[in-house]
């Protein structure tokens, strides 16, 4: 085993520079070399421009999120508005960095990498939203989602809920969770909460052996009080809410 076979996963930091140094600590301290990022990395109320510039001297490898596409896209601005405070605060350099995200990244021929699903950043691979609620697709559902990939392994994000899935066909899909932002509501397409009931900041590691890839899910503790604090001073509350608990409502 070398540690070029060893794949730190991260995901979602949404500008959580408190949760995204903890999640580094750790993965430097296991002597993990590569990382890979899944997208939606500065977006949100505390520290985009960090963020960013954060990942950028680590010269981690990343693509784009939905919310990282929706920074570049034109808009009007709106008081109080969240994607208005993150603009102001990137510099030129970060922007150029986000255009230059792709969309997917292919890793060691065998590891495809995506943010919602194959053909869609915005529409989670292992979760289908209803108007019932939040469901996990069958099998089926996502064998067809998946025609036309060849890697075995699948990593993906977007819900911010870790979950590691088998299919028959013997491939893995891998969400490693969100670093920065343990839960979320949404409208889109229906109204629904995404929570995964920690405030830890999470991420994932892959390890090649002769079996194949094993997968361990890590839940890092850091200073989520203080990220909830800045959450608030940029009014926030809900973000609040979910940095502290990992839920979508409070307790």
């Amino acid at each position: 085993m070398t540690i070029q076979q060893r794949i730190a996963v991260i995901a979602d930091v949404h500008s959580n520079i408190l949760a995204l140094d903890a999640v580094l600590n750790d993965i430097d301290r296991q002597g993990i070399q590569q990382i890979c990022n899944l997208g939606d990395s500065v977006y949100g109320p505390m520290e985009p421009a960090q963020t960013a510039q954060r990942l950028i001297d680590r010269r981690i490898l990343s693509i784009r999120g939905n919310q990282d596409r929706v920074m570049l896209e034109p808009r009007q601005p709106s008081p109080h508005s969240t994607y208005d405070e993150v603009l102001a605060d990137l510099q030129p350099q970060h922007m150029q960095w986000l255009i230059d995200l792709p969309e997917y990244r292919i890793l060691h021929e065998d590891i495809y990498a995506c943010h919602g699903n194959p053909r869609s950043d915005d529409i989670p691979l292992l979760e289908k939203i209803m108007p019932d609620g939040v469901h996990m697709r069958s099998d089926q559902e996502l064998l067809e989602m998946l025609h036309g990939i060849e890697q075995t392994v699948i990593l993906c994000a977007h819900t911010h809920v870790p979950c590691t899935r088998y299919l028959p066909d013997g491939r893995l899909i891998i969400n490693p969770g969100s670093v920065g932002l343990p839960a979320y509501e949404d409208d889109l397409p229906y109204e629904h909460g995404m929570e995964s009931y920690s405030p830890h900041a999470k991420y994932a590691v892959l390890e090649h052996g002769a079996a194949g890839w094993s997968v361990t899910h890590h839940l890092i503790p850091y200073d989520w009080e203080a990220a909830a604090r800045q959450a608030e001073y940029r009014q926030r509350p809900d973000w609040a809410v979910a940095l502290r608990t990992g839920r979508a409502h409070p307790l």
